[in-house]
């Protein structure tokens, strides 16, 4: 998760994964991911001041709506595929 966040902020190419994946398995919902941006943007603004705060709450926010739209897609039966790319009939 270092890797994931240091990559994402500061471009260093540390994290060669694929986050989705490891998400897709588990049973949560839009409830789930509006706790844990809540968690993550408390623990930034106790931790850390300046321009990459921001930056982070940004993507925090992105990922959370991109993993918790995959995630509603995946329980009708729209996204079998867990390895990040969306099925034929979602692209375009």
């Amino acid at each position: 998760m270092y890797q994931f966040w240091e990559t994402m902020l500061f471009r260093t190419g540390g994290y060669a994964g694929q986050p989705w994946p490891k998400h897709a398995v588990l049973n949560v919902g839009a409830a789930h991911f509006d706790r844990w941006l809540i968690l993550f943007r408390n623990t930034l603004d106790e931790h850390f001041e300046g321009p990459k705060v921001a930056e982070a709450k940004n993507w925090a926010a992105s990922i959370g709506d991109t993993f918790q739209r995959r995630m509603e897609k995946k329980k009708l039966g729209l996204w079998a595929n867990f390895s990040g790319d969306a099925p034929n009939d979602l692209k375009n």
